[in-house]
């Protein structure tokens, strides 16, 4: 698998040099998972950065009735970021990631991560951002689905 060409595919990589690309690849491992298993649980304290790189997702947030998901987002988007919330603010995490079907993905560690960005200010920052305009893409995304909707 060719962790540099995924990582690239996710936002991440905007405006960092050769080097600090090979900084996520390096960091990365590949993970596998069964159709149905829980990648992440809604509520974990786990920080960790988690790009799809093979398969389908579904985000699944639990409600207040028994027994009872919803599932606001699937994806088969090779490239897509999750955690990315945990891993900048340090919350649980919001919602669970459920493999809709056999799923890969590559798994960055937050803490060997944050560690290299202490070392390398630049690339913090330059990550950090990255990050941030992820974030931002997705909030105005949500955003423009609810006015959507109310029409």
């Amino acid at each position: 698998m060719n962790y540099r060409a995924i990582i690239d595919k996710t936002g991440l990589t905007q405006d960092l040099s050769d080097d600090q690309v090979q900084i996520l690849v390096d960091l990365a491992t590949e993970e596998h998972y069964k159709a149905e298993d829980i990648i992440i649980p809604e509520n974990s304290k786990t920080r960790d950065l988690y790009i799809l790189s093979d398969g389908r997702i579904s985000v699944v947030l639990n409600t207040p009735f028994e027994n009872e998901q919803i599932s606001v987002f699937e994806s088969l988007q090779v490239g897509l970021v999750v955690g990315d919330i945990s891993f900048v603010d340090g919350s649980p995490r919001s919602a669970a990631v459920v493999g809709k079907t056999a799923t890969s993905f590559l798994r960055i560690p937050h803490d060997l991560l944050r560690e290299r960005m202490a070392k390398d200010c630049n690339f913090g920052y330059l990550l950090m951002t990255n990050l941030a305009k992820i974030l931002a893409s997705r909030i105005r995304n949500t955003t423009l689905a609810f006015r959507n909707m109310s029409f």
